[in-house]
């Protein structure tokens, strides 16, 4: 063990904050993966629905925005239970997935007794690889304001040290119900969403989502620039290890 009287002053770490960039790019592979994470959040939320929202034609499509200029936006609604100050203090602004690892080796269950999903934070590093700006609209139920968080991920390309880097906070009149929102707009990749690519999307997506179909109480809906995905049929061996279900627009 080291003798401390015969150090000199303490040097501390430091992160830059590029390697919160890289990492998004590491363990996101992809935009589809980076949607299932989005979704699985809002299933650890004991939500009873994900709904995604995706807009490429004109300037964000959203009318709570702080971006409302940039260039598409993907919007991830659910009636979960929300997040209070603390919350996003720990579980957004803190780069870590060490509570529901705990959670899961605690063999705890939500109070809708769901194990959670998500895993590794991959849930905000997922907003990163789908666009640049961020914000969060998210109220819990016994709570009398909604809160909004908001940043712009390319300012961890140019900061100097992540304690440099804000996110801005506001408190909004609440809503009728509880629940998260996410808005991430300048889509870094507007193709993906588009033309015969989304054909592409659709099949990645049910494919992903396909072993959660059957699950009774959540359901997932997503939407393209105006036009519902219509997931593929999965089988037998698939429906058994369901654990999250996706309705149609045929439902």
């Amino acid at each position: 063990m080291t003798d401390k009287k015969q150090m000199g002053l303490p040097l501390k770490f430091e992160i830059h904050p590029s390697v919160v960039h890289q990492l998004g790019a590491d363990l996101v592979t992809d935009d589809v993966q980076a949607l299932v994470e989005l979704i699985k959040n809002c299933y650890d939320a004991d939500a009873d629905y994900a709904k995604i929202t995706i807009n490429t034609i004109g300037p964000n499509a959203d009318d709570e925005s702080d971006y409302s200029k940039a260039m598409g936006s993907i919007i991830v609604e659910d009636n979960g239970t929300g997040m209070d100050i603390e919350t996003i203090k720990t579980c957004w602004m803190l780069i870590s997935n060490r509570a529901k690892r705990k959670f899961k080796q605690r063999r705890q269950t939500t109070k809708r007794g769901r194990t959670p999903l998500g895993d590794k934070g991959l849930g905000r590093l997922s907003t990163q690889r789908l666009g640049k700006n961020l914000e969060i609209f998210t109220q819990t139920e016994t709570t009398d304001k909604r809160l909004h968080v908001s940043f712009c991920w390319d300012d961890f390309l140019t900061a100097g040290k992540l304690s440099d880097i804000d996110a801005n906070l506001k408190e909004l009149q609440p809503n009728k119900s509880k629940g998260t929102k996410l808005v991430i707009s300048n889509l870094n990749d507007i193709g993906v969403w588009q033309g015969s690519s989304v054909k592409h999307l659709e099949q990645e997506l049910s494919r992903m989502i396909s072993p959660y179909k059957e699950v009774r109480d959540f359901t997932v809906l997503v939407e393209i620039d105006g036009k519902r995905l219509e997931l593929l049929e999965i089988s037998d061996k698939l429906r058994s290890a369901a654990q999250v279900r996706y309705l149609s627009s045929k439902h």
